[in-house]
């Protein structure tokens, strides 16, 4: 897991809650989501599969 801020697309990945946290899908694991403006979302915090 890696704590640096990871910028995502609108279309990027499946949003899903898993373990209670609401993450994204990014084909590589899961993300949690931190925040979104600006057509972009933000991700923290990298959760594998």
């Amino acid at each position: 897991m890696s704590d640096h801020i990871l910028r995502f697309g609108c279309a990027s990945g499946e949003e899903k809650e898993v373990n209670g946290k609401n993450l994204i899908a990014d084909g590589y694991g899961y993300a949690k989501k931190l925040e979104s403006h600006n057509g972009c979302r933000y991700f923290t915090n990298r959760y594998t599969r």
